[in-house]
């Protein structure tokens, strides 16, 4: 809400102002939420000759990740505030044209 108001008195000119402002601000944490998972081809690649044999996505067509990251709940954290905001200013008059 923002509200305003200017008096004219004799050589005076004083303006008024106030906004006021409610907030509810939530932040979460960078954690992952639903786990991870990383195929790299080690499940499917050939024993007997083992350098770069393997397919990653052989790998996750079978279900079976080279590791796996359980995933945690998000961690919420913010809060809510009233925000006030005043001002007050004066001119003279002799200064306007």
């Amino acid at each position: 809400m923002t509200d305003n108001l200017t008096w004219i008195k004799g050589k005076q000119i004083l303006t008024f102002g106030t906004r006021i402002t409610r907030r509810s601000i939530e932040f979460t944490d960078t954690r992952d939420h639903d786990g991870s998972f990383s195929y790299t081809g080690v499940m499917t690649q050939n024993p007997a000759s083992s350098s770069g044999t393997g397919d990653a996505f052989a790998d996750w067509m079978l279900g079976y990740p080279a590791s796996a990251i359980r995933g945690n709940p998000a961690t919420w954290w913010g809060g809510i505030g009233t925000y006030w905001h005043f001002y007050a200013q004066t001119i003279g008059r002799s200064l306007i044209r």
